[in-house]
């Protein structure tokens, strides 16, 4: 649970905040919201974030491609402000996005030839980590890198 109230810290969402209940989705009973305390009582169960507002989660697929794509952040000195958060077949990517633009998309490539999802505000989620489901935080910043234009496909935008 601390790493879940880290994540929400970061996209400035509080555990108090009416936005922590609308953002936080437990995936398993019939996708109803619930507020803090419920979540907090939780274990071993998926929870869906609700992608925040100015966020666009970037999820890769494929190990080889999403090991490809943190060479690539890291080389380009982005990967510091990015939360990375390593699922089983690939990886989580959250960025900073002001592009009211850019779509939600499955299994497009983009412009660098990795074939990326994306989630945007008020239509995806993302998985969080928990003790089962294998997913683990590779990269907490402090906040957030701009996404990459060239991490976008163009049916992205």
């Amino acid at each position: 649970m601390t790493d879940l109230i880290k994540i929400m810290h970061l996209f400035g969402i509080k555990k108090d905040d009416e936005q922590f209940v609308k953002t936080m989705k437990k995936i398993r009973l019939n996708k109803e919201f619930y507020k803090y305390e419920q979540i907090a009582k939780l274990e071993n169960t998926d929870i869906g974030m609700m992608i925040p507002k100015h966020t666009i989660l970037v999820d890769v697929d494929n190990r080889e491609q999403s090991d490809k794509l943190v060479s690539i952040l890291k080389t380009e000195k982005i990967y510091i402000n990015v939360l990375h958060i390593e699922t089983k077949r690939g990886g989580h990517f959250y960025f900073a996005s002001k592009n009211n633009e850019i779509k939600q998309v499955v299994d497009i490539p983009s412009a660098i030839g990795i074939n990326v999802d994306t989630r945007v505000p008020g239509k995806g989620y993302g998985i969080l980590p928990n003790t089962k489901n294998g997913r683990i935080i590779k990269n907490f910043p402090t906040q957030l890198a701009d996404i990459p234009a060239w991490l976008v496909s163009n049916k992205g935008l």
